[in-house]
């Protein structure tokens, strides 16, 4: 259990500011053992009515009962927002362990500290390992290496919107 909560861990990590490309956060969620990739997943990019979006097929997907997470950014009023399963948002607890979890693994592995926005999403993707939906707000698109699946034909060209396969 973590001895800090989680304001005070991402405390630190905000001096780093904004880390462009996405090597360095490819390199940490393998670190985490890709996370990412334990469940499969609906990702939502583009420009605009992402959040929308992603609560429609999250909201589809809990009627028909299946276990939902959803990744937004940015959080309202708790960071702890950004990690949301089955309606409810994570414990403030559970999201300290997990950004723990992610610091240990980038430090164990010889990497440079996540930045904010990375160590808030590979916190996600940890809590988020044993359900079904993740969204996420911003363009992680090519995080994300799996074949694009579009069962109807109707998605067009990846990027824009795409189903992910295991």
């Amino acid at each position: 259990m973590s001895q800090r909560p989680a304001g005070e861990i991402l405390a630190e990590l905000e001096r780093l500011g904004v880390r462009l490309g996405l090597g360095s956060f490819r390199e940490l969620l393998a670190a985490l053992g890709h996370p990412e990739r334990a469940q499969p997943v609906v990702l939502v990019a583009g420009t605009n009515g992402k959040g929308s979006t992603a609560a429609l097929l999250a909201s589809i997907a809990r009627a028909s009962g299946a276990r939902v997470a959803l990744h937004t950014s940015p959080h309202l009023e708790r960071v702890e927002e950004r990690a949301v399963v089955d309606g409810r948002a994570m414990a403030p607890v559970a999201f300290a362990d997990a950004l723990d979890r992610v610091l240990v693994a980038s430090r164990s592995a010889g990497l440079p500290d996540p930045t904010y926005f990375e160590a808030t999403t590979a916190a996600a993707f940890l809590l988020f390992a044993d359900t079904h939906v993740l969204e996420d707000r911003t363009d992680h698109s090519h995080t994300y290496r799996r074949e694009w699946t579009d069962p109807y034909g109707l998605m067009g060209p990846p990027g824009a919107f795409g189903l992910l396969s295991r």
